[in-house]
């Protein structure tokens, strides 16, 4: 089986402060372990990542859902080629609720 994932970590956010909000402290050294175990322990072939911590790989929404799509076609392509192929994300960060 062909494994692929996406690994995001957002610990700076723009415009936390005025909200009253903090910067997560850590959420982006969730990647390194998370990295680590999907390559040495779950066998992953194909692992990107997206990081507040990283200057070329930042975890804008553009970003993000261009890795959901690099997610989605690299798995397509697997199954394409015969192989089955499975795909996980990660996030380290804020989360939110949104009304219906």
């Amino acid at each position: 089986m062909s494994t692929f994932a996406l690994v995001i970590g957002v610990g700076k956010y723009r415009g936390l402060a005025a909200n009253g909000h903090e910067d997560l402290r850590g959420a982006e050294n969730d990647a390194a372990p998370w990295v680590r175990w999907l390559t040495r322990v779950f066998g992953a072939h194909e692992v990107r990542v997206l990081s507040t911590s990283d200057a070329a790989a930042q975890p804008t929404g553009e970003a993000i859902l261009a890795g959901i799509v690099w997610l989605a076609e690299t798995m397509r392509a697997a199954r394409a080629e015969g192989r089955s192929a499975s795909g996980l994300v990660t996030f380290s960060g804020h989360g939110a609720a949104l009304p219906d």
